[in-house]
């Protein structure tokens, strides 16, 4: 357009006039981003708080390969447990590559006073001869949080972490 002799810098004008869907799609953005950050936030604090309620320990003696075996997921309100099979493999899609644990379900049953879960990892063991000497973990939590929703995505987590240690 032209040149400004006192600040000596080019002036330019756009050669493109403001769009109305664009500028729609800016005021929807402006309107959503704030509430999207809030909603993150709330997440993110629900999550640290739900992984501070839980403990992983390791059941019985650990393997050297622990890429495979048990996970006993409890939750100490309700005496629930549930015992799952796990696999950790090697997610190499994301910049730094990551574990991801893939589970089956096995069994759930509560929990009597009289059980232990060395007892029920031994039972497991006579069980399924395909894991003679299974890695396991329990994951306990003391607050009483959906178990598939919540409580099994942050119990993968922390194996994947306990794999890796």
């Amino acid at each position: 357009m032209g040149i400004d002799r006192e600040k000596w810098q080019l002036k330019y004008t756009s050669e493109f006039e403001a769009l109305q869907p664009l500028e729609e799609v800016d005021e929807i953005l402006s309107y959503a981003i704030p509430r999207l950050e809030h909603t993150l936030s709330t997440g993110k604090t629900l999550f640290q708080h739900v992984t501070q309620a839980l403990s992983i320990a390791p059941i019985g003696i650990m393997p050297l390969f622990r890429k495979e075996g048990y996970l006993f997921v409890y939750e100490n309100i309700n005496r629930e447990l549930r015992i799952y099979q796990y696999k950790v493999q090697l997610f190499e899609s994301t910049a730094p590559p990551s574990r991801r644990v893939e589970t089956h379900l096995i069994d759930s049953r509560n929990k009597s006073y009289t059980t232990t879960f060395e007892s029920i990892k031994m039972e497991l063991v006579r069980k399924n001869k395909d894991l003679p000497n299974p890695a396991s973990y329990l994951v306990e939590s003391t607050l009483g949080y959906p178990m598939d929703e919540t409580l099994l995505p942050i119990a993968r987590q922390k194996v994947a972490q306990a794999v890796e240690d």
